[in-house]
């Protein structure tokens, strides 16, 4: 994006103490125009706040009715007993997977027969069900203790995908505009050098870069559109498990050109 604005028109906040500048980058100077050109950086911390997790359920039964009845129940359990653990402040899950699979003695093939053909060696001994679902929480601090409740209710396994934040434009913001700072500072610093002072913005493209993926956080968790109905008596995990989330890093880098005018 290419901005074409007057220098005062910039009325950038100051940013807040987790934000960091980067080291002085090359600035460059066309005194054939009277223009000087800048490159500012700058890198924002911000503290993980949102947990994404996957888990499988898995039930074994001798009909298929008893099997899918089974996998029902434990997935039913597992949505209404979830958002009532303690400390949660939102939740979401869904159902990524379902599988229904009939067992039947080694050696069948029963792909070599007729439907109305399966010998009676080969008759069905066993079901199988099983579930795969994600779930999508806040805090992220909270993740260790999930794991270790839907564990306790039956969860075949669980896994910790990635700690993420809910709001990832905000912090790609105030690095963009830590970015500007940074390159109207180098800006400044230049033109006391060869005794001129910078007069109105020419240029101001926005090149950020983040190490966040790309995923908006929208996508991962919308805390507008979830809601967490509070129960009478919440729920804990009876082993609690601690987690300390990484803290994820976006950056940015803004080239700025700017007017060169003598004092």
């Amino acid at each position: 994006m290419i901005f074409r604005i007057p220098l005062l028109a910039l009325g950038l906040a100051a940013c807040a103490s987790d934000l960091h500048a980067l080291p002085t980058a090359e600035a460059e100077q066309d005194s054939r125009d009277g223009h000087i050109t800048v490159t500012g950086y700058a890198t924002v911390e911000v503290e993980s706040d949102v947990f994404a997790l996957t888990g499988d359920l898995f039930q074994h039964a001798e009909s298929r009715d008893m099997a899918i009845a089974a996998i029902a129940e434990q997935n039913q359990r597992v949505r209404d007993e979830l958002p009532l653990l303690t400390g949660l402040k939102q939740i979401e899950l869904s159902n990524t997977e379902l599988n229904i699979a009939t067992l039947r003695p080694a050696g069948c093939d029963i792909m070599s027969y007729g439907v109305d053909e399966v010998p009676t060696e080969c008759e069905p001994i066993a079901y199988t069900a099983a579930i795969s679902f994600s779930v999508t929480g806040s805090p992220a601090t909270e993740a260790g203790n999930v794991m270790s409740y839907l564990s306790e209710i039956g969860v075949e396994r669980t896994r910790l995908s990635e700690f993420t934040v809910a709001n990832p434009e905000e912090a790609k913001a105030k690095a963009e505009t830590m970015a500007v700072r940074d390159a109207l500072r180098k800006a400044r610093a230049l033109a006391e050098g060869v005794d001129a002072r910078i007069g109105e913005i020419v240029e101001l493209t926005d090149g950020t870069e983040t190490a966040y993926r790309d995923r908006k956080g929208s996508e991962l968790f919308n805390t507008q559109n979830l809601r967490r109905a509070r129960p009478v008596v919440d729920r804990s995990a009876s082993t609690a498990i601690a987690v300390t989330p990484k803290p994820q890093v976006f950056s940015a880098r803004t080239v700025l050109r700017v007017e060169l005018i003598d004092k």
